[in-house]
């Protein structure tokens, strides 16, 4: 059975959450007592209090998930209420299967001016159920196939169509497509909601230039890799999932685990200075790039709905 603490292991990091501070906190004591026989008094005091400067400023950066989430019921009602006719798949869906829309939001509060790299995300539903009392995911975003989409039409902004499907808003401004090559337009409007709309929505899901790799759809564990050249530095980004139910289910917990990273070189030379002082798990915390990290467990998401 799938628990948080294996879902964490996943990401890679060889450390818990709260061990970011205790390596922190050593780095800070190096700073202190930082000394060499090389350059002026006045360089090494410089160097050591660029440092510690360096640590508090890391210390207060945050990466954690919310711990509540955002869980929209997806139901007859959304139709009735927009008279729309529900398509015949869908019907033929929501017999056997409920539907939720679940956003995890995430906070990230970098370094100024730095921002991260690299964000690694996994969800998971129901790990210590059967088989059958375990949801999967419907539909995810983002996934790599709004890559393109993304990096051509910043701040888009999306929802639902009447399949459940994430759709681009067709009522925002379309300046952008103007100066688009025709296979980019192209895949905007295949993304773009029909005439019936969005059912929910618009919601803020946008996410600024990453490069995406997603996995899950189908699945009961969704991961998500953002990345690229230009910094993470939204500070909520939104990653959702239309979640597949099936009606015998009457409970839903979800774990959830989350590292952002950034690369070595945006340390300063005075920190490289200082690694062979550092002991091999803090030096390995600082090589990854400090990364920040976090977990979570979610009981009975849908109680009440």
């Amino acid at each position: 059975m799938m628990s948080v603490d294996s879902l964490y292991a996943e990401l890679g990091v060889d450390f818990q959450p709260n061990d970011r501070q205790i390596f922190l906190q050593e780095l800070a004591d190096v700073a202190y007592a930082y000394k060499t026989p090389l350059g002026s008094e006045a360089k090494t005091k410089n160097d050591s209090n660029r440092l510690i400067e360096l640590v508090a400023e890391l210390g207060r950066e945050v990466a954690e998930f919310s711990p509540k989430l955002a869980i929209v019921p997806l139901r007859k009602k959304l139709f009735a209420d927009l008279h729309l006719k529900i398509p015949p798949y869908i019907a033929n869906l929501l017999k056997r299967f409920h539907f939720y829309l679940v956003d995890f939001p995430i906070t990230l509060f970098p370094k100024p001016g730095w921002g991260f790299e690299r964000l690694e995300c996994r969800v998971e539903f129901n790990p210590d159920h059967s088989s059958t009392e375990r949801p999967v995911a419907y539909q995810i975003f983002p996934h790599e196939e709004w890559q393109d989409i993304i990096n051509a039409w910043q701040d888009l902004t999306v929802g639902l169509d009447e399949n459940f499907e994430f759709k681009a808003d067709s009522a925002q401004p379309t300046e952008q497509l103007l100066n688009l090559s025709p296979p980019a337009k192209a895949a905007i409007e295949l993304k773009m909601a029909g005439k019936a709309g969005l059912i929910l929505g618009p919601f803020n899901h946008y996410v600024r230039r990453p490069k995406i790799l997603s996995r899950g759809r189908g699945n009961v564990k969704v991961m998500w890799r953002l990345e690229g050249e230009e910094k993470i530095m939204q500070t909520e980004p939104r990653l959702g999932v239309v979640l597949q139910v099936p009606k015998h289910v009457s409970r839903i917990d979800a774990i959830g685990a989350l590292a952002v990273f950034r690369n070595f070189h945006f340390f300063t030379s005075e920190l490289r200075d200082v690694l062979d002082f550092l002991s091999k798990p803090a030096k390995n915390f600082l090589k990854s790039g400090a990364p920040g990290t976090d977990k979570k467990l979610w009981n009975d998401i849908v109680a009440g709905f």
